[in-house]
């Protein structure tokens, strides 16, 4: 340039040339249709530009008409923006250079950067490419390798005749029961009828575990294939032990194939959903303990053990799927068949009595189900109070009256708290279990006559469970 230092004129200067050169090779034709246009816009028919509306400044640069032209607030750049094509060098490195002053954002703040100046034929895509390629997005952001979702494992798709044949398994906990003793729970899983079967272990070492085995497989049967991963309770056992991971999954290995002839296979490190079925479970138990009770730091050895079996019930009685008829299958009728309720009621006074103080306490249990879920007038309800989810909390408030909407959906209640003060809120910050009530703020009703809130369906319900409680009690 012929000059020790370069001022803003001479960027400028240079910029231009430099944008003319690139237009140049891939908009020659345009660029000579606005030449003849005598500093009218010009339309092409065909190209990249096609339908676009564009001119020449009075620099020679290119530029696009666009729908911004009476915006007197925007300066001419950002009204009738440079062309520049698409996959010249030149445009590639404006893309890196706008991208990276933009802080290595995504591709809508980089597509608006660019927008100021520039217009990119198919920028969208054109932007996408170029931030793929980009060094520092790769290693911040980086993207993992997507496969195909699998499909279901042939353990899980076998008929077996009698489960726990082919299990997962897997330890979770610790739990610190009463005198800071420690408890882990173990879990065994029929791959092919989702039953569970838990076990309270006293340590993750291999004696505990062995031990555990044993007295699952007298009571279930020897599976013939086990899965497990290789989580945080298998490191965490292998520290204790001063072991690697690998060597305890090997001792174990030898020592289930040596005394039961069980074939035992790990999953990947750092693949927890290979054991996805099992791990789920694992979640509901958890949630189950939380639900139950408030901690199982009170709880003795025994209690916890009793705890552990209870849990085990309720989750082989879930229902997984619905036969043609309507009931509802478990894995409990598979696991334990002949577990059904007793038909038939004893004649002796003694067991009559046994039985009036069962019904009593079961007529007791549904009471309270009932009140506990069905959220109705005068029914204690959590409010969440606040607008930042990060400090918002929930009060304990008890419902006074709710409103209906045109539609007949439930919108809003009048709530009491506990301070004596009536609140009006949303009826999307009332927190209720899940259950008929929550179905029936979804569904809309008619008004009751007694202006009472009901469901004539639930009612019915109610009123035949009590009907059917009352017989029993009278027997």
């Amino acid at each position: 340039l012929g000059k020790d230092t370069l001022n803003c004129e001479d960027f400028d200067r240079e910029e231009k040339k430099i944008i003319k050169d690139a237009q140049m090779e891939d908009f020659g034709a345009e660029i000579a249709a606005c030449n003849k246009a005598s500093g009218r816009s010009y339309i092409p028919r065909s190209g990249a530009l096609q339908r676009k509306q564009v001119f020449l400044d009075q620099n020679g640069i290119l530029r696009v008409v666009t729908r911004l032209t009476n915006a007197e607030f925007l300066s001419e750049e950002m009204k009738n923006p440079v062309v520049m094509p698409r996959k010249h060098p030149v445009t590639r490195l404006v893309i890196r250079s706008t991208h990276n002053d933009v802080g290595h954002l995504g591709v809508n703040s980089t597509r608006a950067e660019l927008g100021r100046r520039f217009f990119i034929p198919k920028c969208i895509s054109t932007v996408k490419h170029e931030i793929y390629k980009c060094k520092v997005c790769r290693t911040h952001r980086p993207i993992a390798v997507q496969v195909p979702t699998a499909p279901l494992h042939v353990n899980r798709l076998q008929y077996r005749g009698f489960p726990f044949v082919m299990c997962g398994m897997d330890f979770f906990g610790p739990f610190i029961i009463s005198r800071k003793q420690k408890r882990w729970g173990l879990i065994f899983m029929c791959l092919t009828t989702r039953a569970i079967h838990l076990e309270d272990c006293v340590s993750t070492n291999v004696e505990s575990f062995l031990l555990a085995l044993e007295r699952f497989i007298q009571r279930r049967g020897k599976p013939q294939s086990i899965r497990s991963d290789q989580g945080t309770s298998f490191v965490k056992a292998a520290k204790e032990q001063d072991k690697s991971v690998k060597a305890l999954t090997e001792e174990l290995e030898c020592q289930a194939q040596d005394k039961w002839r069980i074939d035992f296979k790990f999953n990947p490190p750092g693949a927890p959903h290979w054991g996805g079925s099992w791990e789920r479970m694992v979640q509901e138990i958890k949630k189950i303990l939380m639900s139950t009770v408030e901690s199982v730091a009170g709880l003795h050895q025994e209690a916890f053990r009793t705890l552990i079996v209870r849990i085990e019930g309720i989750l082989n009685r879930r229902p997984i799927t619905i036969d043609e008829n309507g009931h509802c299958v478990c894995p409990m009728d598979i696991v334990s068949p002949g577990n059904k309720e007793t038909q038939g009621f004893p004649t002796e006074a003694s067991t009559l009595e046994v039985l009036r103080q069962v019904r009593q306490a079961a007529q007791r249990f549904w009471k309270r189900w009932y009140q506990f879920y069905l959220a109705s007038l005068g029914d204690t309800v959590l409010l969440k109070e606040g607008s930042n989810p990060l400090v918002d909390s929930y009060i304990t408030a008890k419902v006074v009256e709710v409103f209906r909407s045109n539609d007949g959906y439930y919108r809003s209640a009048v709530l009491k708290t506990t301070n004596g003060k009536e609140v009006v809120r949303d009826i999307r910050r009332i927190s209720i279990m899940e259950g008929p009530a929550l179905e029936r703020m979804k569904m809309p009703v008619v008004p009751p006559a007694s202006g009472e809130v009901s469901h004539p369906e639930l009612v019915k319900s109610v009123e035949s469970t009590a009907r059917h409680e009352t017989n029993l009690m009278q027997i």
